[in-house]
C-alpha cells in the first residue's frame, strides 16, 4: 500500500489497517498483535484486548507481553486507589501474577519482531527479584532470567547479582558483556524508544515501599 503511488497519503493509513485487521480475522498472530495496537491507539481498549488475548493464544510474544503491561497498569492504578476509588492492594498482587502468568507465555513463545520474549524474560527476573504478584523473592532465579533475557539491562543486572555474592570478577565480565552490546548508551535509550513498548514493566507499589 505505502509504495502504490496512485493512492493518496491520507488513505494509505486507513487502508493499512483495514489490511491487517482482515489477515487477523485470517488468523495470523502477528495481525492479530498489530491489529490490537491499532485499535489501543483508536482508544477501542475492549477490542484491543480482545485480540491481545487471540494473539498470545496463538503463541505471539509480543502480544503476550503487551497484555502482561496492561495488566501491570491495572494493577498500579488499582494499588493506588485510581481504579475504584480505594487502595487495594490485594487486587494489585492479582493482577500483577496475571501480568506473570502473561510475561511466561510469551517467554516460553520465543522470539518475536519486537522482542516481547526478551523483554518478558528480564520482567519475569525483576518479578522474581521483588517477589511481585505473589512470588517468594528470589534473586538467584531472578538471575536466571535476566541472563536468559539476552538483553544488555539482563547483563547488567547479572553483574548486580554477582557482585552481590562477593565474584567480583565475575561481575566485571558481566558489566563489559552489558557494555559491549550498548548497556546506558544513547543509540540503545533510542532502540528502547523505538520497539513500541517499556522494557521496564509498570509494577505497582512492592510492600517494602520501593517500586522496581
Amino acid at each position: 500500500v505505502h509504495l502504490d503511488p496512485a493512492i493518496p497519503d491520507h488513505k494509505k493509513g486507513v487502508l493499512r489497517k483495514e489490511y491487517m485487521m482482515r489477515a487477523a480475522e485470517q488468523g495470523f498472530p502477528e495481525a492479530m498483535f498489530k491489529t490490537a495496537r491499532n485499535v489501543m491507539g483508536d482508544k477501542d481498549y475492549t477490542s484491543a484486548l480482545n485480540w491481545f488475548t487471540k494473539a498470545c493464544s496463538a503463541g505471539d510474544a509480543d502480544a503476550c507481553f503487551q497484555y502482561g503491561q496492561i495488566q501491570l497498569m491495572l494493577a498500579s492504578a488499582r494499588s493506588k486507589g485510581e481504579d475504584a476509588g480505594t487502595s487495594r492492594p490485594d487486587w494489585a498482587e492479582q493482577e500483577s501474577a496475571k501480568a506473570i502468568v502473561f510475561f511466561e507465555a510469551a517467554a516460553v513463545a520465543g522470539s518475536s519482531p519486537s522482542r516481547g520474549a526478551a523483554y518478558a524474560m528480564y520482567n519475569l527476573g525483576v518479578a522474581h527479584l521483588f517477589g511481585m504478584g505473589g512470588l517468594r523473592r528470589d534473586p538467584d532465579r531472578a538471575a536466571e532470567w535476566f541472563e536468559n533475557s539476552g538483553l544488555p539491562e539482563g547483563m547488567m543486572a547479572t553483574a548486580h547479582h554477582r557482585s552481590a555474592l562477593g565474584k567480583a570478577e565475575e561481575a566485571e565480565e558481566w558489566q563489559k558483556r552489558a557494555k559491549s552490546m550498548g548497556f546506558g548508551s544513547g543509540e540503545r535509550k533510542m532502540h528502547l524508544v523505538q520497539v513500541g513498548y517499556e522494557l521496564h514493566s509498570p509494577w505497582p507499589e512492592v510492600s517494602i515501599g520501593k517500586i522496581p
